[in-house]
């Protein structure tokens, strides 16, 4: 070649990188001995598990009052509820309207109250609220509890009379005693005026005015007029069975057994007179044949 330069001298080859060395870490474990004192056993002493008893019972009660007063308040509510929807429904030919209109304005007052002054108060304001619209609408469920039970209670005052009366005229107390009969037939007369006056003036009443004829005074007059007819309900006396008459061979044994229980009883009085008739011979001397 020409005289060029000569070629660079080949670059030296970097030396290998060394490993890192990575330190060992010694565990050191230091051991110390712990005091421990003890300065009570772990079980309740009698005071503490009384005191935890008493709070305990304390704690049941509130929840009882809790619930109960929950339940107070519930109560008012539903009460409210129902007979506003009574009066729109089965009580309304059972009041006027202006009843109506006071009932309803007391009980939409009750409900408002529940939700503002009423919303937490005690058991007992509860109570006494419900309470008193108990009494404000009793008249009005009154007289449907009174037109609902009337028919059946009168019916069952004239199924009662009509039953003692068949029992007097009838042939199967004709054992019965005219006295009591006479007492049956006063109260059934005094049972049929006292029924006749009191229907007439319950029908003469409007629905929505307080009934003159209940169903308890109803129900009374059924349990007199049993009481007063009790008489009449006694049995026929039984009567005496009819002797059966014994067969002819029966009489013969019974006659013959007769006869021979008499034969000694009248030797016996034979011998007792014996002595006293032979008396007189003796004395005598005389022989008698």
């Amino acid at each position: 070649p020409g005289g060029g330069a000569p070629p660079p001298p080949a670059a030296a080859s970097a030396p290998a990188a060394e490993p890192l060395k990575v330190k060992k870490m010694k565990k050191k474990t230091e051991r110390h001995t712990l005091p421990v004192e003890v300065s009570r056993v772990l079980a309740l002493t009698t005071r503490e598990l009384m005191e935890a008893r008493e709070e305990e019972g304390k704690m049941v009660i509130q929840d009882r009052i809790l619930i109960e007063t929950a339940d107070m308040k519930n109560a008012v509510e539903s009460y409210v509820y129902a007979m506003r929807n009574k009066l729109g429904a089965e009580l309304e030919p059972f009041t006027t309207e202006e009843e109506r209109t006071n009932l309803i304005k007391t009980l939409d007052e009750t409900e408002n109250w529940l939700y503002e002054d009423g919303e937490d108060v005690d058991k007992l304001t509860y109570q006494k609220k419900r309470d008193d619209l108990l009494a404000l609408c009793s008249p009005a469920n009154n007289r449907l509890v009174e037109a609902d039970n009337r028919p059946g209670a009168i019916a069952a005052l004239r199924k009662a009379m009509g039953n003692f009366e068949s029992l007097v005229s009838s042939a199967d107390t004709e054992h019965i005693d005219s006295a009591d009969k006479d007492k049956a037939r006063a109260a059934l007369g005094e049972a049929k005026a006292w029924l006749e006056a009191e229907t007439a003036k319950q029908d003469a009443l409007p629905q929505h005015a307080d009934p003159v004829l209940l169903a308890s005074a109803l129900d009374a007059k059924v349990s007199t007029l049993t009481s007063a007819c009790a008489a009449l309900t006694k049995p026929k006396p039984r009567p005496k069975p009819a002797e059966t008459p014994k067969p002819a061979a029966d009489a013969a044994a019974a006659d013959a057994a007769a006869a021979g229980e008499a034969a000694p009883a009248a030797a016996a009085e034979g011998n007792e007179s014996a002595p006293a008739a032979a008396a007189p011979a003796s004395a005598d001397g005389m022989d008698v044949d």
